[in-house]
């Protein structure tokens, strides 16, 4: 029987659509981004958007399923992949907060996306403790608590994922399809990208969204050059392979039998 410190946290239903088109895509890459995670190449911005959350759900569960397991002499990468977590998390809602959001609202409204960064208030005191938490055990400050460290994660995940699914929900493609011409959601997409690559490390963050990702709901995202996504799988995945042991799933997106309970639905 699975105790309440290892209850996994279910993985959101990606919406049906088609992830081609610049409208239905952006809740599609939402709910995958928030499952997973990560971002690299020539991706579509709006998927560089959402990036971060890709590995959120899936890197929560694996972080409170493995924290109890980690040896001594695996700490130091352990402590690694949480800080990989904390920089994308960090990354992905300061770009919503500080472009995604008001780009939306020049044409939904204002205040249409004021419930999302309400969202963020509502765990980002539990995350910021988290993240003191986990530096001070890197850190040696305190002595390493499997107990005290799962327990800070659930205390920000509990209201985060709350957050993940209800942001999805305001990304109606009708809605944008109503206000947004292809054109400018596609700007909005290319603009977004620099920002967003410019953020992330080529040598950690594919990885990360590899082995947080999912061939079967989410195999389209990230897209990528074949040559780069051999090199990621192959070459840079062996480089930090102690690292990408504690992720959900392997480096082909296959999540783990252990983490499986979790995901979504399978797309009928």
């Amino acid at each position: 029987m699975t105790s309440p410190s290892q209850q996994l946290y279910q993985c959101l239903v990606v919406p049906s659509g088609d992830y081609r088109d610049p409208f239905d895509v952006q809740a599609m890459r939402m709910a995958v981004v928030h499952n997973s995670e990560w971002l690299i190449g020539r991706v579509r911005t709006v998927q560089l958007i959402n990036f971060p959350l890709t590995a959120i759900i899936r890197a929560i569960n694996a972080m409170i399923t493995y924290a109890p397991e980690v040896t001594a002499s695996q700490l130091r990468a352990f402590f690694k992949f949480c800080g990989l977590f904390e920089l994308i998390v960090h990354t992905h809602h300061h770009h919503e907060e500080e472009n995604y959001f008001p780009a939306l609202e020049e044409k939904l409204g204002e205040g249409a996306m004021s419930g999302n960064v309400q969202g963020h208030r509502a765990f980002d005191s539990y995350f910021e403790a988290w993240c003191e938490l986990r530096k001070g055990f890197e850190e040696g400050k305190r002595p390493w608590s499997p107990p005290e460290f799962v327990a800070a994660v659930r205390a920000f995940a509990d209201p985060l994922r709350v957050h993940l699914q209800e942001e999805i929900d305001t990304l109606n493609a009708d809605v944008l399809r109503s206000k947004f011409t292809r054109d400018e959601l596609q700007e909005l997409d290319e603009t977004a990208e620099k920002k967003i690559l410019s953020k992330l490390d080529p040598v950690w963050h594919p990885g990360f969204i590899f082995v947080n990702g999912d061939a079967v709901t989410g195999g389209w995202f990230p897209t990528m050059p074949k040559v780069v996504r051999f090199v990621c799988r192959h070459i840079l995945y062996w480089l930090h392979s102690d690292v990408w042991q504690f992720g959900s799933s392997d480096r082909y997106m296959r999540v783990k039998e252990r983490f499986r309970a979790a995901e979504p639905p399978l797309p009928q």
